[in-house]
């Protein structure tokens, strides 16, 4: 038997692990793992030792991240440690960083969001504010940069901003935008899941940035649960 088991960092969040469950659900759908199963880094339970325990000899391990980090690299030490103690058939894959698909969910996103929202203007009349979490890691800024990159050139104008530990700050991004008088400003939070981040403290940060703003602002969904981000996980695993 073949499993997958996803690293998360990890969250106390219900809607993490509700789009975690449906993640492997779908994994499991289109692929050809016998198990697939979800654990965390930390926070909350399962952690890495009962992931790997849930599945079978035959294991592939996906950090579920999107950077680099600190984070990471503890999650790959943790999994090897685990894996290698117990004498499992294993390989750890890459995070999801520098994945085609990875673009294309956001602008799905932002067209969801725009049709949702009524929106019948073509992007180049839009403005796009692109929101990372951020890290002190140069290599997850550089991973974070290539999707703005490969994204914003769609748009009017387009601009990038963090949550924390790096610059600029949504409250810059946002103003820069705002300079031009947009038509329309989308924000697209850059997160995987619907936890503490994208529910509270990234809209905390815009409110206080927007409160005397004239332009017409949405904010699309995060990355989410997808076919295209489950892709991305095979990919990683069959490339590990």
């Amino acid at each position: 038997m073949n499993s997958l088991l996803l690293i998360d960092r990890g969250s106390r969040e219900k809607e993490v692990r509700d789009e975690l469950e449906e993640l492997c659900s779908l994994i499991k759908s289109i692929s050809n793992y016998d198990i697939v199963r979800y654990c965390f880094l930390e926070v909350v339970p399962p952690y890495i030792k009962e992931g790997i325990e849930s599945c079978s000899s035959n294991i592939t391990i996906v950090p579920y991240f999107l950077y680099p980090g600190m984070k990471l690299k503890l999650a790959i030490l943790n999994s090897k440690e685990i894996a290698e103690a117990k004498n499992l058939n294993y390989k750890i894959a890459d995070c999801l960083h520098y994945h085609p698909n990875l673009a294309k969910i956001v602008m799905k996103r932002i067209e969801e969001s725009k049709a949702k929202n009524g929106i019948m203007l073509d992007n180049k009349e839009c403005d796009l504010l692109l929101i990372g979490h951020g890290s002190s890691d140069v290599d997850a800024r550089l991973a974070f940069e290539e999707i703005y990159y490969e994204v914003r050139d769609n748009f009017r104008n387009a601009e990038y901003a963090f949550l924390e530990l790096d610059k600029p700050d949504i409250k810059d991004g946002i103003n820069r935008l705002l300079k031009d008088n947009p038509k329309i400003l989308i924000i697209m939070p850059y997160f995987l899941h619907k936890g503490a981040h994208v529910k509270h403290d990234i809209h905390e940060d815009i409110n206080a940035a927007i409160k005397d703003a004239n332009a017409k602002i949405i904010i699309t969904e995060h990355l989410g649960v997808s076919r295209e981000m489950a892709e991305i996980i095979l990919d990683k695993a069959r490339e590990a």
